[in-house]
């Protein structure tokens, strides 16, 4: 589990570039925030209406996305096979984690 939410702060998803971005704290006693970001598109797809982790490119077949929850939920609605559009979302903990004040796929 990524768990990225836990050591960062601030997380904001930018619709246009599919970045999110966040200040994540860095190792050490004395760790510091520092501003990092994570091209989504990279490692999200839609299955038929449903964002995933097994796949990429999310963003050809998904509209109106924004973060849900307390910034660690992706949610958009994302097109089906049939051509129908559907709510989904995705808990962006899962696979993305806080490595030394980078966002980063696990």
């Amino acid at each position: 589990m990524g768990d990225f939410s836990h050591s960062c702060q601030h997380p904001q998803y930018d619709p246009q570039s599919t970045e999110l971005h966040a200040e994540c704290r860095t190792y050490g006693f004395f760790g510091t925030y520092q501003p990092t970001t994570l091209l989504l598109d990279q490692y999200i797809g839609n299955i038929n209406g449903r964002l995933m982790f097994v796949s990429y490119r999310f963003s050809a077949t998904c509209k109106n996305c924004r973060l849900g929850g307390e910034g660690n939920i992706l949610q958009c609605y994302c097109e089906t096979e049939n051509g129908d559009w559907i709510s989904t979302e995705l808990a962006l903990d899962e696979r993305i984690e806080n490595n030394d004040g980078h966002l980063k796929f696990k």
